[in-house]
């Protein structure tokens, strides 16, 4: 078994953090787990060190409820969705569903140079939007 559930850290209208255990090397390894609420589900966003959760995980929180009034949380990246299209991005480049319905990761990376992007992103007219970019992308007449 991967992950072991330990307990729940914090817990608001808008996120969740939790404490679990990660296999790893051959023991169990401590973190902590963010997930936004979102559609009335529980959204992954990313598992934090110990490290990471005195340094990272406090940034991302202050992000929260900017993320739900944009419709978008960046994990990494310019910042807005959109703007990751002001340089040409790689083919790995995706937009993929999560484990809650209407909730999009949207990563990648840019060609010129090396600079990985990840966002959640549940605004559905943003997502219509990279959508149609990224189609536009592999149409050699756009």
């Amino acid at each position: 078994m991967p992950e072991v559930y330990v307990r729940t850290v914090e817990d608001t209208p808008l996120y969740r953090v939790d404490e679990v255990k990660i296999w790893s090397s051959g023991q169990y390894k401590p973190m902590l787990e963010l997930m936004l609420k979102i559609n009335g589900g529980l959204v992954f966003v990313r598992r934090y060190d110990r490290v990471d959760a005195e340094l990272v995980l406090p940034e991302h929180i202050k992000q929260v409820e900017g993320a739900f009034e944009r419709g978008y949380f960046c994990l990494r990246g310019k910042g807005d969705p959109l703007e990751e299209f002001s340089d040409p991005l790689e083919d790995l480049t995706k937009m993929e569903d999560t484990e809650v319905e209407g909730v999009k990761r949207f990563s990648g990376d840019h060609r010129r140079y090396s600079a990985a992007f990840h966002y959640l992103i549940w605004n559905r007219e943003l997502i219509e939007e990279i959508e149609k970019r990224l189609n536009k992308g592999g149409d050699l007449e756009g």
